[in-house]
C-alpha cells in the first residue's frame, strides 16, 4: 500500500535549506537525522564522488564446461550472437535473487514464500540436478539478498540482516538464522539487495519507504556497509530511491548500484540510473532526480542538487532496474570480459518494450563506455504479451549467465555456443 508523501515535512526542509542560504555542500540539510547509532562514512572528496577503491585481485580461472543438456525455454529468447538458453530449473516458485555458493552451488531466495532453495548442478551439465529447501519459515520475512562469506551465507530480510552456518556443499542449514543487523521493514521499497567484497565488507541497499518523501530513518534510501565481523555498520552512501542491485567490480573493488527512480513525474521521467557508489557518496533523492535536477515536487534548487553524484548512467524511466553481475567467468568472448549485466525487471507504471531484458554495459579501464546493449529481450512480445520477468544475474561456475524470473519461476541459463542456430526473429 502507498504511503503518503509527506509534503508538509519535504516543503518545511526545503524552506529551511533556501532561507538559510545553505552552502551546496551542506550534506545534513538533505538527510535524516538517525537515532539509531547508524555511523555515516566521512565523505572522500567534494561531495563524496571521489573514491580510490582497494585493488584486489582478479577472479581465479574457470574451465569452460560443454552443456550436455539445453531445455528450450518455453518462447523464444532473442539473444546476441553467438549465444543460447536453456531452462537451468522449472517451476521453483518466485525465485527473485540469486548467488553462488563456493563450490558452485546456486542459491535462491523467494521473498513471497520465505524461502531459501538450493538448485545444484554436481554433474555440470547445465540443468539443475533438483531442488532443494535450504531453509523456510522462522527467521525469514521475506528474504531477498544473498551473498556468502567465511563460514556463513547471509541473508538480506526485509526487517533486517541474518547469517546461517554454511559448509562448502551443504544442501540444507544445519541452524536457524542468527540475527546481525536490523533494518526498518513495509514501505513501499521492500527489495534489499546484498553483495560482499573480497575484505569481508557487506553492502546492503535499504529502499524508501514512499515515493517522494522525507525520511524519518535515516538508514532509508542508502546502501549500508557492514563488516562481516559486526564490529560496525555504516551508511555508505545516500540518496537513491530504491537500490535493487548491488555489483561489486572483483578487479578494481569499486561498488555499483542500480537504483530505480520515483513514480508520478510521468512516463518518460526521471530516469533509472546505474551509479558508483562511494564513502558518503550523495545522490538526491527525495529532492533531485536524474542529473542533478530539482525534483519539481519537492526540489531544493539548482545548487543543492548540484552538490550531488550524477548517475554514470542514465536509462529508460520505469524500466525497472534490478540486479546486476560483472562477467568474470572466462566462457565469453573477449569483448564481455569486466561488462556489467543488468536485469531490466520492467514496472506496473507502463508497460514499454525497452524493458523486460538483460541489458549489457560495456567496461574499459574500469569504466562504462557510455554504450548499453540489448543482450537477451522476447520476455515481453511486441504485443504486449508478458511471460516473464528477468529478476537477477549470477556467473555461474562454468562461465554461464544464469537470470531468476520471478514471474516466470523459473531460472534460465544464457550461455555461449557460437556455432548455435540463431533464434527466429519475431
Amino acid at each position: 500500500m502507498k504511503r503518503p508523501i509527506r509534503r508538509a515535512a519535504a516543503s518545511a526542509v526545503v524552506l529551511t535549506i533556501l532561507a538559510s542560504g545553505a552552502a551546496c555542500t551542506q550534506r545534513p540539510s538533505m538527510m535524516a537525522r538517525s537515532p539509531h547509532g547508524i555511523e555515516d562514512t566521512p565523505p572522500s572528496g567534494k561531495g563524496g564522488v571521489i573514491f580510490t577503491a582497494t585493488p584486489t585481485p582478479g577472479p581465479s580461472p574457470t574451465p569452460s564446461v560443454a552443456a550436455t543438456v539445453v531445455v528450450e525455454p518455453p518462447e523464444p529468447l532473442q539473444l546476441a550472437p553467438g549465444f543460447r538458453a536453456s531452462v537451468y530449473a522449472d517451476a521453483v516458485g518466485p525465485i527473485a535473487r540469486l548467488a553462488r555458493a563456493p563450490n558452485g552451488d546456486i542459491f535462491g531466495s523467494l521473498a513471497r514464500d520465505n524461502r531459501i532453495v538450493v538448485l545444484p548442478d554436481r554433474n555440470g551439465d547445465g540443468f539443475a540436478d533438483r531442488m532443494l529447501v535450504w531453509w523456510e519459515g522462522p527467521g525469514l520475512n521475506a528474504p531477498d539478498g544473498l551473498a556468502f562469506w567465511g563460514d556463513h551465507l547471509w541473508v538480506a530480510n526485509e526487517d533486517g540482516l541474518v547469517r546461517f552456518p554454511y559448509r562448502s556443499g551443504d544442501l540444507a542449514a544445519v541452524a536457524a538464522p542468527e540475527p546481525v543487523v536490523p533494518l526498518p521493514a513495509g514501505g513501499r521499497v521492500r527489495g534489499r539487495p546484498l553483495a560482499v567484497n573480497r575484505l569481508g565488507h557487506l553492502f546492503m541497499g535499504v529502499g524508501a519507504s514512499c515515493n517522494a518523501c522525507v525520511e524519518d530513518d535515516v538508514r532509508r534510501a542508502s546502501v549500508l556497509r557492514i563488516l562481516a565481523d559486526g564490529s560496525r555498520t555504516s551508511r555508505y552512501s545516500s540518496g537513491m530511491r530504491a537500490p535493487s542491485g548491488i555489483a561489486i567490480d572483483s578487479r578494481s573493488g569499486e561498488v555499483w548500484v542500480t537504483d530505480r527512480a520515483r513514480d508520478d513525474l510521468g512516463e518518460a521521467s526521471p530516469p533509472d540510473e546505474l551509479n558508483r557508489i562511494g564513502p558518503g557518496a550523495e545522490f538526491g533523492w527525495p529532492f533531485c532526480v536524474g542529473d542533478r535536477r530539482p525534483d519539481p515536487q519537492l526540489g531544493a534548487g539548482a545548487d543543492l542538487c548540484a552538490a550531488t553524484q550524477p548517475p554514470v548512467i542514465a536509462f529508460a524511466a520505469h524500466t525497472g532496474l534490478m540486479g546486476a553481475a560483472f562477467y568474470d567467468g572466462g566462457a565469453f568472448p573477449s569483448e564481455y570480459d569486466g561488462g556489467l549485466f543488468v536485469a531490466s525487471h520492467g514496472s506496473d507504471v507502463q508497460i514499454m518494450l525497452q524493458a523486460y531484458k538483460i541489458l549489457f554495459v560495456p567496461f574499459a579501464d574500469g569504466a562504462p563506455t557510455g554504450q548499453v546493449r540489448d543482450f537477451a529481450t522476447g520476455w515481453m512480445k511486441p504485443d504486449t504479451r508478458l511471460w516473464g520477468r528477468p529478476a537477477d544475474i549470477v556467473v555461474g561456475a562454468d562461465g554461464a549467465l544464469l537470470v531468476a524470473d520471478d514471474a516466470g519461476m523459473r531460472v534460465f541459463r544464457l550461455f555461449y555456443s557460437p556455432n548455435a542456430t540463431p533464434t527466429p526473429p519475431l
